[in-house]
């Protein structure tokens, strides 16, 4: 499926349908719509700073476990720690009105959404390949190292936050805790901090 956003192409691959529509079947939590939302607003937020910014890509395709950015548009650092900042600054401008809206109404529903929107932009903020909050930091090491030294330690930081995730999850499941959503985190950087 593909359509238009703020002059965007953007594609909408089958595995990804397929998966959302999965999740929202096995989803007995109830907080599969409201991630849904905050990731949305996450990446809204990214559009919006590009287009502001002048470097809207020209097509955008939504593939299982990432976006992918068709036509890139150059920019400079300065802009793209920018773009990558509104993503999370969203959510936590967010969270705050869902927070002080729980604050007066004492609705618990705002303080789910507003919690939703709080891990969204935390989980964006670490330091690992893939993520708003690694691209930071690669950006930052760019600028204090060469591009050799800056790679090797964005791989190890990457590395290094994928298995503090596995270790949380193993200190956690010895004490009878068993965290499968931390396995796959630590698992799922892991990957990304290698891949291409």
């Amino acid at each position: 499926m593909t359509l238009k956003l703020f002059g965007i192409k953007i594609k909408i691959t089958f595995l990804f349908s397929a998966i959302i529509c999965l999740m929202l079947f096995i989803d007995r939590t109830g907080l599969i719509i409201p991630l849904f939302l905050a990731v949305g607003v996450h990446e809204l937020a990214h559009l919006f700073a590009m287009k502001g910014l002048g470097c809207a890509p020209g097509e955008i395709e939504l593939i299982p476990g990432s976006i992918k950015i068709i036509n890139p548009q150059r920019y400079n650092r300065k802009k793209e720690n920018i773009i990558l900042l509104c993503g999370p600054l969203s959510n936590l401008l967010l969270f705050a009105l869902f927070y002080l809206g729980y604050s007066f109404s004492g609705y618990r529903q705002l303080a789910v959404f507003g919690a939703v929107q709080l891990v969204v932009a935390l989980f964006n903020l670490l330091p690992a390949k893939g993520l708003d909050g690694g691209a930071l930091l690669y950006n930052f090491l760019l600028k204090i190292t060469t591009v050799t030294r800056a790679s090797l330690l964005f791989l190890i930081i990457s590395v290094f936050t994928g298995t503090f995730f596995l270790t949380f999850a193993m200190i956690s499941s010895i004490s009878g805790n068993i965290n499968p959503s931390m396995i796959i985190l630590g698992i799922y950087i892991i990957i990304l901090a290698f891949s291409k």
